[in-house]
This record gives C-alpha cells, sequence and structure tokens, in this order.
C-alpha cells in the first residue's frame, strides 16, 4: 500500500519502517519475499531503496499476501509443517480454519492492488514519503 502510495517514488526501508511505525527488521523479511517475488524492486547502495513494480498493480490482494504469508496458517494443522498437536484427526477446528481461510483467499482474489490503491487515494489517504 505504501509503495503504490508513493509510486513511482522509492522509499527507503528505514523510512518505512518509521512512517508505519513497524519493526525494520520484520519489514526486511517482507521487502525480501516482495522482491524475490518481484512484486517490488529494491535497489542497494547509497541512492538505494524500494519502489512497487509497476506489474505488481495487476496481481490479486491474494496473491501478494501470499508471497509475504504463504501458508497463512492460523493453527499448526493448517501448516505445511508435521503437525504435533494431540487433536489432530479428531479436530472439528481443522475443517472449519481450512474453510475459513479459503472464503478468505477467494475474497482477497476479488480485488488487484490497483484497486486497492485506487479506494486508498479516494478516501484521501495519503503518505509522507
Amino acid at each position: 500500500m505504501y509503495l503504490g502510495a508513493i509510486a513511482p517514488r522509492q522509499s527507503t526501508i528505514g523510512d518505512i519502517a518509521d512512517e508505519l511505525q513497524i519493526s525494520k527488521n520484520h519489514l526486511m523479511k517482507i521487502v525480501n519475499n516482495l522482491a524475490n517475488a518481484e512484486v517490488i524492486i529494491a535497489t542497494r547502495g547509497k541512492n538505494g531503496g524500494v519502489s512497487l513494480n509497476k506489474d505488481a498493480l495487476e496481481l490479486t490482494v491474494a496473491e501478494i499476501v501470499e508471497h509475504v504469508e504463504p501458508s497463512l496458517a492460523v493453527v499448526e494443522c493448517l501448516s505445511t509443517q508435521p503437525c504435533k498437536c494431540i487433536f489432530v484427526g479428531a479436530c472439528g477446528l481443522t475443517g472449519l480454519f481450512a474453510e475459513a481461510k479459503q472464503k478468505f483467499i477467494e475474497h482477497l482474489q476479488t480485488k488487484t492492488l490497483a484497486e486497492i490503491i485506487d479506494q486508498n487515494h479516494s478516501a484521501g489517504v495519503r503518505f509522507s514519503a
């Protein structure tokens, strides 16, 4: 959202972390995932920073979320990792959470990043970068 709001300009990870009041270390992980997926462009060096890849505007919000949080595992049994829960196979929550996750992803597939950014601009939201 931030990079979309200031596009085509770039910003530094430090500036974004300060503006959004989030952990720089956490943001660095997100930036790395999004840069590897070519959602954003990361440039190193003195005049470096990150900017939104213009092609990313056509991605759905679901596609972007999947790059940041691929499993969306609310509970251990929905993870791709082996589950050590003693209730595996006998718990009604697994199916409930799996269905909710699927509906959540389906809903996020209804909007592109461009549409979300446009809604943000029309609401008068501005970032200071």
